[in-house]
């Protein structure tokens, strides 16, 4: 009797096991699975992302041209010349891409992760004393 017990015991070990490996095997096939449809879902989101970009850049380019335009005009009436007017509005244009260049020249240093670099060339240095000296939250 107790050696027909133990080996009803060892079945059902064996049937527990198979079971949870048969499980696990399941859970991480559904696991990849998802995995697989989010990555789609992601690449979808991200063509339909870039679109959107290339709509509201063009949708900011008319609306600039427009400002432009409205302030070309506004320049006519007020008697200046074709030139002059040309020439302010070309000028403020000029203005405007350079504030951008230099906001663009300002944050691109955070890109290249100045508190990581300066830990790694000085080690001996405390990761608080970084923080406060490089990184900035500015943007």
């Amino acid at each position: 009797m107790d050696g027909k017990k133990k080996k009803n015991q060892n079945r059902s070990i064996i049937r527990s096991l198979v079971a949870f490996v048969v499980g696990y095997i399941k859970q991480i096939s559904d696991l990849l699975h998802l995995a697989a449809l989010e990555a789609q879902l992601a690449f979808k989101t991200l063509i339909v992302i870039v679109f959107l970009i290339f709509l509201l850049g063009s949708v900011i380019t008319a609306s600039w041209l427009s400002v432009l335009t409205l302030i070309f005009f506004g320049l006519l009436a007020l008697d200046f010349s074709l030139l002059s007017a040309s020439f302010i509005v070309v000028c403020i244009n000029v203005l405007v891409l350079c504030l951008i260049c230099y906001v663009i020249y300002k944050i691109k240093a955070n890109l290249f992760f100045p508190g990581t670099v300066e830990q790694l060339s000085h080690p001996q240095k405390n990761i608080m004393e970084l923080k406060h000296e490089k990184v900035t939250t500015e943007n």
